[in-house]
């Protein structure tokens, strides 16, 4: 069990890390500026912000049966989110609607520029902007298609009708692709009791859940002076789901159906010098808030054999998500 875990947490620092790295790129937007660096930021990391977000909705106990009270049960779970958001900036079209100001395009036949998901291979020209007579190039993105996260989740029957879970993903920390930390805490609560049918049809289990997950990475930027820059990231997540499914004697499987109250925040920190149009330094420049609230679906199954179980889900709000596990029930 020890080498299992192991190998689950590196490989959630190789995935994270790996992944985390591509964003860093982000800074130079603020070559054209804090109010169009505003703009581009915030579309260039959305679909990197959605993935990482959906990260918080999967990795419970799989599971809709309600732990008795006394019982105890600990899951290693690994979450993988998916892409789905924009690989592309239309930077035509942000000039031609003002929301970028200043700025004009040195080739207006290059006007497309990649999001953090999307890489540009070598022979595909980006976007060169002009800005206060400067003209660089937009930054490029990476390819991601996928984003992972090890955790560890753990569940304690709590009374008759109720249990109490736990999770946490350890941090993971690489001082050339920086660091991630999530927690959350949820209560579920069984059904069965409310319901005369359900009692006649012992396989039958039906329960609430609600549940607070948030998630923090941070991430070294450079920007001229490059001391203390850093992108920073956190995602909160408050949700609520009906379970509804049938328990055997080795195997459970259900679905749910909620809804999912998603943010994140994205932030530049530290001081920044020579952002062109400023006289002067500036601290914590841009902010962007992202809202992923949606309704959350859910499939899954958990395959038990003595004390040993096997978990899988695959949950869809905006983003879709599958979560694998392995744990032991006491």
């Amino acid at each position: 069990m020890k080498k299992i875990l192991t190998y689950i947490l590196l490989s959630g620092l190789f995935v994270i890390g790996h992944k985390t790295e591509a964003q860093t790129q982000v800074v130079d937007y603020l070559n054209y500026g804090i109010d169009n660096a505003q703009v581009l930021s915030g579309l260039y990391l959305q679909p990197y912000a959605g993935m990482l977000n959906s990260t918080l909705i999967g990795g419970w106990n799989m599971s809709p049966r309600v732990l008795r009270p006394g019982r105890f049960n600990v899951q290693f779970f690994y979450n993988q989110s998916f892409s789905n958001g924009n690989k592309l900036l239309y930077i035509d079209q942000l000039i031609e609607s003002n929301q970028l100001s200043g700025v004009s395009l040195e080739n207006t036949n290059i006007n497309t520029a990649p999001t953090a998901v999307y890489n540009y291979p070598g022979i595909q020209e980006r976007p060169v902007l002009v800005y206060n007579e400067t003209a660089t190039m937009v930054p490029n993105g990476k390819e991601i298609k996928t984003l992972g996260l090890p955790l560890v989740s753990a569940s304690v029957g709590i009374s008759m009708n109720t249990d109490l879970s736990i999770r946490i993903a350890p941090p993971l920390k690489n001082t050339n692709i920086g660091e991630a930390f999530m927690w959350g805490i949820g209560l579920k609560h069984s059904l069965i009791p409310y319901f005369r049918f359900m009692q006649k049809h012992p396989f039958l289990e039906a329960s609430l859940m609600g549940n607070y997950s948030q998630i923090t990475t941070s991430s070294d930027i450079i920007y001229n002076d490059p001391s203390g820059q850093t992108l920073e990231m956190t995602g909160k997540n408050i949700s609520g789901k009906f379970l509804m499914g049938a328990h055997f004697t080795v195997v459970d499987i259900y679905g749910s159906v909620g809804y999912s109250n998603r943010t994140i925040d994205s932030s530049f920190k530290g001081t920044y010098t020579d952002i062109p149009g400023e006289t002067s330094s500036i601290s914590d420049p841009i902010t962007n808030n992202y809202d992923f609230s949606a309704m959350e679906y859910e499939l899954g199954a958990q395959v038990r054999i003595y004390f040993f179980n096997l978990q899988t889900s695959y949950s869809y709000s905006d983003f879709g998500m599958i979560s694998l596990g392995a744990g032991i029930s006491f």
